[in-house]
């Protein structure tokens, strides 16, 4: 079984998650009762988008072990595949869990680690004794998990269910709930999170740090999150600015149906393995998937089609690229990569008025007022080209390239191309 686990591990190292979750798979089986089998093979299988496997394992691994951890982990991936009441479940039995032995020895070995980070001694210490500490200090604090970063998952996870009234009662009980607080001040990171989610049960009217949080859910591949944020953003806040720019991110960034909550993670995964595991067989087949779950979710649709062209086919980027296209005319990215995947393709002709559709939506990106400006100067559209390349180096001077084709264009012939 070890060297199962062992196998397992060198292919994660080296990205082969196919190949890991196989060696995962015959530890388990060698040995059902190993903790560090159910885990690792539930976690490769969650990475490759097989969430029942995934769920079962965890569920597993809770067994072996009842820690704040082990339900955690399958609190997180029922949520994630839409499961809302096991998640509930598994998250709250985390919350109440007592602490294990493992548990107890890593805030023991954190809060020596803290003392030694604040003591004189660290300093008598060569570099690499002081530096292995330090990393074995955060390993220790990632081993005893937070119960509070649980709760902000079960709230956010009652929010998005539309169980304000529990989600209240938990925040209340929790403490997160005082008279006259600030919202959008006082926290980090996931606690930030958490505290705005609050502000939004709390004092709606005040907590427009909401629309920052509902972004970058969106940026991180959510949708249904952040459609609500955004929601109530557009009716609650006191500033007309914040409910006219959640108004036109709903409109711009989210699609405009109710998305399952497995076709959203789904998506995630995919573009995951993709992107940060360099696996695209993989993500196409996960990207697939996301797909069956919902036809009408254009993002997976698009994802698939920027893999092909990442594959060096764009031919079968277009495919896809144009159904996410027909499926959500809005959709600014899958308007961008498909003018990309007309480029490379030398069908400039097609490549500018994808790109027009994507400016339309958001006219201010310089890239793509660039992109558009090089087609139309491979259509020997000079005076247009020079035009948008213009538009983009005005909108970001950063970028260097366009403002050296624009400065060769404008010296070959000055009159023809004076500034408008």
């Amino acid at each position: 079984m070890r060297g199962s686990l062992r196998s397992g591990d060198d292919a994660v190292r080296q990205h082969a998650l196919r190949e890991a979750l196989h060696h995962y798979r015959t530890a388990a089986v060698a040995e059902p009762a190993s903790l560090d089998a159910q885990t690792r093979r539930g976690a490769i299988a969650e990475a490759l988008g097989e969430f029942a496997e995934a769920l079962e394992a965890y569920g597993k691994a809770a067994k072996l072990e009842p820690s704040a951890q082990t339900f955690h982990r399958a609190g997180v991936l029922a949520e994630r595949m839409g499961n809302h009441g096991l998640a509930v479940d598994y998250l709250t039995a985390s919350l109440g869990a007592p602490q294990t032995r493992r548990e107890r020895a890593a805030r023991a070995g954190r809060r020596s680690a803290e003392w030694l980070a604040t003591s004189r001694l660290i300093r008598m210490l060569p570099d690499w004794v002081s530096g292995t500490l330090m990393a074995g200090g955060a390993l220790l604090g990632q081993a005893a998990l937070d119960r509070e970063m649980v709760a902000g998952t079960l709230l956010a996870s009652m929010i998005e269910a539309g169980e304000t009234a529990r989600a209240m009662d938990l925040a209340k009980a929790r403490g997160w709930v005082r008279a006259g607080a600030d919202y959008c001040a006082g926290a980090t990171g996931e606690a930030a999170e958490t505290r705005a989610l609050v502000g939004m049960l709390a004092a709606p009217e005040q907590t427009d740090c909401l629309l920052t949080l509902a972004r970058r859910l969106t940026d991180a591949g959510l949708v249904r999150l952040p459609k609500m944020i955004l929601l109530d953003r557009s009716r609650q806040s006191g500033d007309p600015r914040v409910r006219r720019e959640a108004l036109a991110l709903l409109r711009e960034r989210l699609p405009a149906h109710d998305v399952p909550k497995v076709a959203e993670s789904l998506n995630v995964a995919g573009y995951n393995l993709h992107h940060r595991h360099a696996d695209p067989g993989d993500a196409a087949v996960v990207y697939q998937r996301a797909i069956g779950a919902d036809p009408e979710f254009s993002w997976p649709l698009a994802n698939l089609g920027r893999l092909y062209i990442d594959m060096d086919e764009p031919e079968l980027g277009v495919e896809w690229l144009e159904a996410a296209t027909r499926i959500d005319p809005k959709h600014f990215h899958a308007w961008v990569n498909l003018g990309l995947a007309f480029y490379s393709l030398r069908r400039y002709e097609d490549a500018v008025p994808a790109y027009r559709a994507a400016l339309d939506i958001n006219p201010k990106d310089a890239v793509v007022h660039a992109y558009l400006g090089r087609s139309l100067l491979s259509l020997g559209r000079d005076v247009e080209g020079v035009r948008e390349l213009r538009i983009a180096v005005r909108l970001d001077p950063s970028l260097t390239e366009e403002r050296e084709l624009l400065g060769r264009r404008v010296a070959a012939d000055p009159r023809a191309f004076q500034a408008d």
